[in-house]
């Protein structure tokens, strides 16, 4: 999240966003692999795969930990930032700086 200090507030949301995304994907292959494996089709190939995604998955929980987090964090700053017109006043000061 260092990568991300010092940019708008837009660009850090958007790699929020894109943090989640990733992890989504993550969590969809899980799903994806645990129904090859109650299907019994594609099992052979899949055992490899599966050995690999059981052995990131503390990875992954400490990684949707902290992408949580840093969502509970964006959504309440974008409340404030929301509140007090900022996004506004932020869009005004892009288009002066873009003349």
């Amino acid at each position: 999240w260092s990568k991300n200090k010092g940019k708008p507030f837009p660009e850090v949301a958007d790699a929020v966003h894109v943090e989640l995304e990733a992890c989504r994907a993550a969590e969809q292959e899980i799903k994806r692999l645990k129904d090859v494996m109650g299907g019994g089709e594609g099992v052979e190939n899949a055992n490899d795969q599966i050995a690999s995604t059981v052995s990131s998955l503390p990875e992954l929980m400490e990684r949707k930990k902290r992408v949580d987090m840093h969502i509970n964090i964006a959504t309440a700053l974008s409340d404030c930032i929301r509140a007090r017109n900022l996004d506004k006043f932020f869009e005004v000061e892009e288009k002066i700086m873009t003349k």
